[in-house]
């Protein structure tokens, strides 16, 4: 009898042991989902923020390169479009990626366009230095010029070949007629007009002028030599007499 009420006893305990085992248990995992629902929320609104925060520098960043790529940019076509310092070219150092790309292009656009327009510049230089013998080139760092650039280097190659041409028919003539007596000559220059064609013509006639002049004069000089006092000069005379 003793040794069932022992048993009975013991199993009570036990029980109550569980039982305040279970409760402790239920109470710590309550205690966990709460604060599980108080953590969560707040570690996922400090992700957010972060993000954003990292968003928001970024665009910073990249409206801070647009102003300074479009400050730049002004600059420059300022310097060359409004004051004519073709030299000047866009600086960004710290750009990178595309954007360096950007400024990469841009100038190499202005180079491309200047170039050639250097050159011209400097044929037309040498032209009013008395230099005709400059051409503009047809190739510039090994590409060929093409659209609007290739006519004005051909308008320019061909005004300098004519001016050439057109000087050295005339050093011809003054020195056939001039120095070495070689009268008749006149000068002659392919695929001039206009003006060109006036002053060609000018020079012509100067020269048909004094030829006939100096054969009339010489053959008067020649019959007056052989005793014809009858020869007279013929020419039309006007100016100095």
């Amino acid at each position: 009898m003793h040794a069932q009420h022992q048993n009975c006893d013991l199993g009570l305990f036990c029980t109550h042991r569980l039982e305040k085992l279970e409760a402790t248990l239920v109470g710590q995992t309550d205690i966990y989902q709460r604060h599980v629902e108080i953590i969560l929320p707040y570690k996922v609104h400090c992700f957010m923020r972060r993000a954003c925060l990292k968003i928001a520098d970024t665009l910073s960043e990249i409206i801070d390169m647009a102003a300074d790529t479009t400050t730049e940019f002004e600059r420059v076509a300022r310097l060359v479009g409004k004051q004519g310092k073709v030299d000047e070219r866009i600086e960004l150092p710290m750009m990178k990626g595309s954007w360096q790309k950007i400024v990469n292009s841009s100038n190499a656009l202005a180079d491309d366009l200047i170039s050639p327009m250097n050159e011209m510049i400097r044929v037309i230089g040498s032209v009013a230095e008395g230099d005709l013998h400059q051409q503009v080139p047809m190739e510039l760092d090994g590409l060929k010029l093409r659209g609007q650039f290739l006519k004005s280097a051909e308008i320019v190659n061909t005004m300098v070949t004519r001016l050439g041409s057109f000087a050295s028919e005339v050093t011809r003539v003054a020195r056939e007629v001039g120095t070495e007596g070689i009268l008749g000559g006149q000068a002659k220059v392919k695929g001039v007009s206009g003006t060109w064609k006036d002053l060609t013509d000018s020079v012509n006639g100067m020269a048909a002028n004094l030829t006939t002049r100096v054969r009339n004069i010489a053959q008067v000089t020649t019959a007056v030599a052989q005793g014809d006092l009858g020869k007279t000069i013929t020419v039309e005379a006007r100016g100095e007499k």
